[in-house]
């Protein structure tokens, strides 16, 4: 009896026979959160963002191309750090001073021609000393030149989406046509965070290098006072007036506070201080919540199997204002039912995450596995090897 009804199930799987489909991917969406009218920002721009997601809290003038003074160095420590991560630099390696270094004004660290300083110390000048010498020492061991590190700070933002973003020198100096936008400096310094070891830099308040001989003391005097401080950078000129990038973390959520063109230096703290306290009293991060009914084996016809697996492809979190978790929703769309043959993470559905009407984002649901279609010859197979077992 058993025989026989693995012979009847296998002949009936031989009529199973179905022609494949395709599904076209779903685009991603992202809740607009309003901008909260309790920040009075006197700057020029400023921007609120959460790290984890990149989902902006708050923005005024956000997209506004301006000057951003020494910000550049944000760009400049970031391709050191890749670097450093990539194993083609050292923090113990040796560089060596050259007469155009040696040739930066203003912040320095007093760099003598052939002096030689380790990868290390002249991260310190950057960070902590903004130096412009020890910033062209770095980007000339890097790629030969400023010019051409340059020509890699350009191209990395470009890859990050910093469409507003323009460098002419890893400096900062005032150059025409040289700038960036508050968003694009939080991007920017969002990528810079995840290199946790930079954190002991950005970080310190004082130090020293040449054994104690040069003092160098951080501008950004929040990481003195502010809970949960991470960086990253305050910066100057003539022509951006005061700027700051600064990140916190609390509870393991980040939040990046950016403003441009502050009038006076203590402002700008002030400002980005109150950003933070925006996202840390106010917002919630959070995980999704996917019924479990979602993923169940979803039914195969004309297959090789009789189910598939369902996972979803990309689970982000999200970020909602405090009080509104009731307002989160979700819709599931996937078929009952699905024709073989079915490739692995094949999209076969989607579902989409709403707070209220307003959609957050949208992730496609996958196959977990492959599934063949069913085949006269396949068929077969399946039946001699049932008919083995006996």
């Amino acid at each position: 009896m058993q025989i026989l009804k693995k012979v009847i199930m296998s002949v009936s799987l031989l009529t199973l026979i179905t022609i494949s489909f395709s599904l076209t991917a779903f685009a991603d969406g992202d809740e607009v959160i309003p901008a909260s009218t309790d920040n009075k920002i006197t700057s020029k721009s400023a921007i609120l963002m959460e790290a984890s997601t990149g989902q902006v809290l708050f923005e005024q003038q956000a997209q506004q191309p301006l000057p951003i003074g020494t910000l550049n160095k944000i760009m400049t420590v970031l391709l050191v750090a890749e670097a450093v991560d990539s194993g083609k630099l050292a923090l113990t390696d040796q560089v060596t001073t050259s007469a155009y270094a040696n040739s930066m004004k203003q912040a320095v660290i007093w760099l003598n021609v052939g002096e030689k300083m380790s990868v290390d110390d002249l991260l310190k000048g950057v960070i902590v000393g903004n130096a412009n010498d020890a910033s062209v020492a770095l980007a000339e061991t890097i790629a030969g030149s400023e010019e051409a590190f340059v020509a890699k700070m350009n191209a990395r933002a470009k890859e990050l989406g910093m469409s507003n973003t323009s460098f002419a020198n890893c400096t900062g100096y005032d150059v025409e046509g040289q700038g960036s936008t508050a968003y694009d400096v939080a991007l920017m310094s969002r990528e810079l965070i995840k290199h946790d070891w930079l954190k002991p830099y950005m970080t310190c308040w004082m130090d020293s290098l040449r054994g104690g001989a040069t003092s160098i003391v951080n501008t950004n005097v929040l990481v003195k006072s502010y809970k949960g401080i991470s960086g990253i950078k305050a910066g100057y000129s003539d022509a951006a007036q005061n700027c700051l990038s600064v990140a916190a973390t609390r509870d393991n959520v980040t939040y990046i506070a950016v403003i441009l063109g502050s009038a006076d230096k203590d402002i700008r703290f002030t400002e980005a201080k109150n950003l933070l306290n925006t996202g840390f009293s106010n917002y919630q991060v959070r995980s999704p919540d996917v019924p479990s009914e979602v993923l169940n084996p979803i039914k195969v016809t004309g297959g090789t199997a009789r189910e598939v697996g369902v996972k979803v492809e990309n689970l982000a979190n999200i970020i909602i204002p405090n009080g509104t978790s009731k307002d989160l929703r979700n819709e599931v769309t996937l078929p009952k039912e699905i024709k073989a043959p079915i490739k692995n993470n094949q999209v076969i559905g989607e579902i989409s995450f709403y707070r209220g009407d307003n959609l957050i984002y949208k992730s496609n649901l996958l196959a977990i596995n492959e599934v063949d279609k069913m085949t006269m010859f396949k068929a077969f197979g399946i039946l001699s090897q049932n008919m083995l077992q006996f």
